[in-house]
C-alpha cells in the first residue's frame, strides 16, 4: 500500500536567504578550494539532505562510523531518517556558477538509523545505513571547548537546497571574516 508519494522539488523557506554573519555573503564551496584549503576539505563531511523527497536540511559526518548530525526539525523520527537522501560532494564545479535548489548532484547515500532527537537543542543523530561516506567524505569532530569570543570561524552549509557554499567571508565583521560575535551558556 502506498500512503503518500512526492514529486518534484518544493521551495524551501520562500526566495529570501539569510546568513549566519549577517548579510549574504556566501560563495559556492569551490569558491575556497585555493585560498582555504583545509575550511574545503573539512567541508567535504556536509551533506544536502533530501527528506522525505520533499524538504532540504543540511547535516556533516560527525565520525568515521558514518554518524551524521543535523536539525532535529529536519530528522525528528526514525521514519524520517531511514526516508532521507543524504547526498555528498553536491557542489557547483565553477566559482561563478549559479546556484539553484537541488543544483549540482553529488554521490547518494539513501536512509539512516535514528538514534537521538532533541527538539529543545534542535539535533538529530543518525548513523547513514549503507555504505561508508565517511570512508570518501571525511567527519568533523566535535570541538570538546567552548567557543571563544572574536574566533575565527566557517560555515559550509547547503542553504535552501543549493550545491554546497561556505560562510567564511563577512562584510559585517573585522577584518572581512565570519567572527563568533557573542558567547553564552
Amino acid at each position: 500500500i502506498i500512503d503518500k508519494y512526492a514529486a518534484g522539488f518544493a521551495t524551501v523557506g520562500g526566495s529570501q536567504t539569510s546568513a549566519i554573519c549577517g548579510v549574504n555573503d556566501l560563495k559556492n564551496a569551490v569558491c575556497y578550494r585555493a585560498s582555504n584549503p583545509i575550511e574545503y576539505e573539512r567541508g567535504r563531511a556536509v551533506t544536502r539532505l533530501l527528506i522525505n523527497g520533499v524538504d532540504f536540511c543540511t547535516g556533516w559526518l560527525a565520525s568515521a562510523n558514518n554518524h551524521l548530525l543535523t536539525n532535529e526539525h529536519c530528522i525528528s523520527s526514525p521514519t524520517d531518517a531511514l526516508n532521507t537522501d543524504y547526498e555528498f560532494g553536491a557542489e557547483a564545479p565553477n566559482c561563478n556558477d549559479p546556484n539553484c535548489e537541488y543544483c549540482f548532484p553529488g554521490s547518494l547515500s539513501s536512509g539512516a538509523t535514528f538514534i537521538k532527537g532533541n527538539p529543545a537543542l534542535d539535533y538529530a543523530l543518525v548513523q547513514i545505513a549503507a555504505g561508508n561516506p565517511a570512508g570518501s567524505f571525511g567527519f568533523l569532530e566535535i570541538e570538546s571547548r567552548p567557543p571563544v569570543l572574536g574566533e575565527q570561524i566557517y560555515i559550509p552549509q547547503h542553504p535552501g537546497g543549493r550545491a554546497k557554499e561556505f560562510g567564511i567571508e563577512s562584510s559585517e565583521n573585522t577584518a572581512g571574516v565570519c567572527r563568533v560575535d557573542s558567547v553564552t551558556e
